[in-house]
C-alpha cells in the first residue's frame, strides 16, 4: 500500500469524533477508516513547476492525475453516509479545514492559495460567529454577506504580487519587486494579453475571509485574526509603522502569513466597479499606517487612467 510522502494533518480518530457529531460511534468508526484511506493514498509531486498527484485504484496499480482526488472522494463518501446536503458541507469542512487551509498550490506554474466559492459552508459560519462590534468588522461582514450572494465560483491567489520581467511579461514569483505605476486600463490590457483575471471586491472579501481561517490555523484566535484584517493590520502587513519597516517596497516573499505574502506593502487594485465606474483599491502601502489602511480597507474612487504609484494590480486564476 503506498503511503502519503507528507504529514497528513487530520489523523483517523479526528475525523472519528466529528463524524460521532452526525453518525452512531459504530458507523462513524467505518466512515471515518474510509476517508482517511481516499485522504492518506494519495501523494502530491511537482515536476518543472508543475503539480501532479498519484494514487492507487483497487488494483493497487498508480493512477496519476493533474488534480486532487481528495475533495470529491470525501465528499462522495459522506454524501452516502450523511442525511442532507447541509450535514456534508458542514462535516466536509470540519474534516478539511486543516488540509485545505494550510497548502499552497501551483497553479499554471505560479504558487497560490485556494479560496471556496460564495456557497461554502466557512462564509456563512464566520459570518455567523463573528460578534465583534467595530465599525470596520461590521463592513467587512456586510460585504462578506455581498459577497455570498454573488455566487462566485472558486478561484485561486498568487502568492506574491506581481511584477512585469524584462520581456514585458508578469510573473508572479518571490524575489521580484511588485510592478506599480500602472494605470487600471494598462492593468486591464495586460490581463487581456496574457489570459489573466484582475478580481473583484467580492474575489477579495472571500480571500480574506479564507485568509482569516489559515490564520486560525496559525494559531490566531478568530477575534484577533479579524481584528488584524479589518482593524490594525500593521502586524501583519509592511506599513510606514510596522516593525522593521523600509522606506520603499519591499520585494515579493517578505512577511508571510497563512501562506500569502505582501498583505501590504502596496494596495491592491481590483476589476472597476460596476456601480461608479471607478477603480476599486484596498489595503495600503509602505508609505501608510496600519490602522488607517488596514487590509480590508477599501476605496472607490481613482480614475481609470490614473497611475497609482503604491498599487499592484491583484489577479485571481
Amino acid at each position: 500500500m503506498m503511503k502519503n510522502s507528507t504529514t497528513t494533518t487530520m489523523n483517523e480518530t479526528k475525523i472519528r469524533d466529528i463524524l460521532c457529531e452526525y453518525l452512531g460511534r459504530r458507523k462513524a468508526k467505518k466512515v471515518a477508516q474510509m476517508i482517511y484511506s481516499a485522504i492518506d493514498e494519495e501523494t502530491k509531486h511537482i515536476h518543472n513547476s508543475k503539480e501532479f498527484f498519484v494514487r492507487e485504484d483497487e488494483k493497487e496499480e498508480l493512477i496519476i492525475s493533474m488534480k486532487s482526488q481528495v475533495t470529491e472522494s470525501v465528499k462522495e463518501i459522506l454524501k452516502k453516509n450523511l442525511e442532507t446536503p447541509e450535514d456534508v458541507d458542514e462535516c466536509f469542512w470540519k474534516i478539511m479545514k486543516e488540509r485545505i487551509f494550510t497548502e499552497t498550490h501551483l497553479t499554471k506554474g505560479i504558487e497560490t492559495i485556494h479560496v471556496e466559492g460564495s456557497n461554502s459552508y466557512i462564509y456563512k459560519e464566520l459570518f455567523k460567529s463573528c460578534w465583534l462590534l467595530a465599525p470596520a468588522v461590521k463592513e467587512f461582514l456586510d460585504k462578506l454577506n455581498e459577497a455570498i450572494s454573488a455566487g462566485v465560483k472558486s478561484f485561486e491567489v498568487p502568492v506574491y504580487d506581481m511584477t512585469i520581467d524584462d520581456k514585458g511579461k508578469p510573473i508572479f514569483s518571490a524575489g521580484c519587486g511588485p510592478t506599480t505605476d500602472l494605470s487600471f486600463n494598462e492593468l486591464k490590457q495586460l490581463a487581456k494579453k496574457n489570459n489573466l483575471k484582475l478580481g473583484t471586491k467580492h474575489h477579495y472579501v472571500l480571500f480574506l475571509a479564507t485568509l482569516i481561517e489559515r490564520m486560525k490555523m496559525e494559531g490566531w484566535e478568530q477575534d484577533e485574526a479579524v481584528k488584524a484584517i479589518c482593524c490594525d493590520s500593521t502586524e501583519i502587513g509592511h506599513y510606514f509603522n510596522t516593525k522593521y519597516a523600509q522606506d520603499t517596497l519591499e520585494i515579493a516573499g517578505c512577511r508571510k502569513v497563512a501562506g500569502k505574502c505582501g498583505l501590504a506593502n502596496v494596495r491592491k487594485i481590483f476589476a472597476e466597479d460596476e456601480t461608479y465606474s471607478k477603480v476599486c483599491v484596498a489595503s495600503g502601502s509602505f508609505a501608510e499606517y496600519g490602522y488607517k489602511c488596514p487590509i480590508a480597507k477599501m476605496t472607490i474612487g481613482s480614475d481609470v487612467d490614473f497611475k497609482d504609484p503604491y498599487g499592484v494590480g491583484w489577479f485571481v486564476f
